[in-house]
């Protein structure tokens, strides 16, 4: 028998005999081998209802049992990791102490600490290792194309009525990218996996269809200009990730250099760990705090200057953020509360004050 790992796929892989062994005594031994870089795991499952029995484990018998293989983890050099850490630490190290002598301003020393931590992060995190990565693809990739709207499709088992959308097959890379369990490794053997436009596939994504649009604005961006030059699922993946990543950099950085306060504990909240990993996928998340932190430092300034009258143009800017914040999750609209910090002077009388809190 001859499998390679990402072809078996999520399912347990059953290898038949030639032929069967009848009143078979004795000792049978089956031996399992893979590349010096694949670790095995032996083990039983009796998930076949119609599983033969008779299998001696430890000299106990193992009714309606098979014995079965998967290949669970590849070795990676631990040298290697502990040399690629030390080198981004020191990096770090001697990037902030050089920003610190020039006396660069806070928001430039968060963006440095946020480029390295974001290219680490964005190599040593493949996919699915966070939650729900390919409906956030299959979201962002269904919007790039223009479709804003998923679309309601009842599913074969039970009749159940799922929301997705119908895109282009192999969207998931045989399972090789969005497994769970996917390594470096995976992403090198799918390097070659391409979308199929010619038998599209409809694919389910409930979790992700109801976010508005305007949450995965970047993602879908990185996505519609990688797919003008490939059709390789992977460069189409990263390109959605990079540039979510970019963008909430962008917006960060804004942040903190308008805050009129607490800008060290801004930076501090942008960079802590599971920001950084959620700025670093498809998800929405990362959207959603970049505009939480933009509309925050956006209000504080202008609390800040009440005393000068809010122009159209910062008006208008505030009402899109505002809308943006509302758009990501429900559970953000609280937040909006914040307007009735800005006095009644800022918009010149109480007569506009009032439209304004009544719009």
């Amino acid at each position: 028998w001859r499998v390679n790992k990402y072809g078996a796929g999520n399912t347990w892989t059953k290898f038949l005999l030639d032929k069967p062994q009848r009143n078979a005594q004795g000792t049978y031994t089956i031996t399992v081998t893979a590349d010096k870089q694949m670790e095995l795991a032996l083990g039983l499952t009796s998930e076949d209802a119609g599983a033969v029995s008779g299998w001696m484990i430890n000299g106990a018998e193992n009714e309606g049992q098979y014995l079965c293989w998967r290949g669970i983890e590849r070795d990676l050099s631990k040298s290697a990791v502990m040399i690629v850490g030390t080198a981004v630490l020191l990096v770090l190290f001697a990037g902030v102490l050089l920003l610190a002598r020039r006396g660069v301003g806070q928001e430039w020393m968060f963006l440095f600490i946020y480029a390295v931590l974001g290219v680490y992060c964005l190599a040593a995190l493949p996919e699915s290792r966070t939650p729900d990565e390919f409906s956030h693809f299959g979201r962002s990739y269904e919007i790039s194309q223009g479709n804003l709207i998923s679309e309601k499709n009842v599913d074969g088992g039970f009749g159940i009525m799922q929301a997705g959308g119908t895109l282009p097959g192999n969207l998931e890379a045989r399972d090789a990218l969005f497994s769970g369990h996917t390594t470096l490794y995976d992403i090198l053997d799918s390097r070659e996996e391409r979308l199929d436009y010619e038998n599209p596939e409809f694919y389910g994504y409930a979790n992700t269809a109801l976010y508005a649009p305007t949450s995965y604005l970047f993602q879908a961006i990185g996505i519609r200009a990688a797919c003008c030059f490939t059709d390789r699922v992977i460069a189409i993946l990263y390109a959605g990730r990079i540039a979510n990543w970019a963008a909430i950099g962008v917006l960060l950085f804004c942040s903190i250099r308008r805050i009129p306060v607490g800008k060290t504990a801004l930076a501090f909240l942008a960079l802590l760990p599971m920001n950084i990993q959620q700025y670093n996928t498809l998800s929405a998340d990362g959207f959603a705090f970049a505009m939480t932190a933009v509309f925050i430092s956006f209000v504080l300034s202008l609390r800040t200057h009440w005393q000068r009258r809010i122009s159209r143009r910062q008006a208008a800017l505030l009402y899109v953020v505002t809308v943006l914040l509302c758009l990501c999750k429900i559970v953000y609209a609280p937040i909006c509360l914040l307007l009735f910090l800005l006095p009644w002077e800022s918009f010149g009388s109480r007569k506009r004050y009032a439209v304004h809190a009544v719009g």
